[in-house]
């Protein structure tokens, strides 16, 4: 395990850092609250008027076993004497490449033809940054509790699999895999799925407010890791008000991958 042993310099470094997001999240909230209360209506239409991509349950259902098969098929590779670079790479390609391939396919079938867009955003990757930067200290004030929990429960608080992976290789070429996992496809894959797909069809059944919180619970428990439990479910939260406000999926993409980017920046500063 990677030992946690910082230097003052570090310490410092990352201590700025966090001071400086933890500001711009705390601008990026009022801001976003301000407009709230200046047109709540929009809000409420927007909320009312989620994305109808068209799919179905059979569809999600089908996603979802191949995610069970592919990682199946990960773990068959990873008991062979493959280099660790070549296993990573599969589980990549198979859950996140395949996945993301297989949601085309899907929307090809349901959507021949390009559809119109409806109230498009005018600047999806800014409102991203917003929406991540607003997000923070709800985050993190999510992560104090979830670890104050843990520690009242007497359960450790270890960091997640991928993240142990990455500050404990001394393979540079995984680093960069797992990078570019974290950076790129997981945050297109897991925003296809989980925002594109479920939000929408939970949405039909049970209201937008009940299918932000379902999909939420559903994107924390999925990742497997209850340290992060409670700062996932809020970030999932957040990842959905920035869909259904800009109606951009581009928008929770840029917020999800800037959260994981920034994590990794802040974990290889510190360790």
């Amino acid at each position: 395990m990677a030992e946690f042993n910082p230097s003052l310099a570090q310490a410092a470094a990352a201590a700025i850092a966090g001071a400086v997001l933890m500001a711009g999240g705390l601008a990026a909230a009022r801001r976003l609250w301000r407009g709230f209360r200046r047109r709540p209506w929009v809000w409420r239409r927007r909320l009312r008027r989620l994305p109808r991509p068209g799919w179905t349950w059979p569809d999600l259902a089908l996603i979802l076993a191949y995610i069970g098969a592919a990682v199946a098929a990960a773990n068959l590779l990873a008991g062979r004497c493959l280099p660790p670079v070549w296993v990573l790479a599969a589980r990549v390609l198979l859950l996140h490449g395949g996945g993301i391939l297989l949601v085309l396919l899907l929307r090809r079938r349901r959507h021949p033809r390009r559809l119109p867009r409806r109230l498009p955003a005018r600047h999806p990757w800014r409102w991203g940054v917003v929406f991540y930067l607003a997000a923070l200290p709800f985050v993190m004030a999510a992560g104090f509790l979830n670890h104050a929990l843990l520690r009242l429960a007497g359960r450790p608080t270890a960091l997640q699999d991928a993240a142990l992976e990455l500050l404990t290789t001394e393979n540079l070429a995984v680093r960069l895999v797992l990078i570019a996992a974290a950076g790129v496809t997981a945050p297109v894959f897991e925003e296809l799925l989980f925002r594109g797909m479920a939000l929408p069809l939970a949405a039909r059944s049970g209201g937008a407010i009940p299918a932000i919180l379902a999909t939420a619970a559903a994107f924390a428990l999925i990742h497997l890791h209850p340290a992060a439990l409670l700062p996932l479910f809020v970030l999932a939260v957040f990842l959905s008000l920035a869909y259904i406000y800009t109606r951009s999926l581009g928008a929770a993409i840029i917020m999800h991958a800037l959260f994981n980017l920034v994590n990794i920046a802040l974990l290889l500063l510190l360790f």
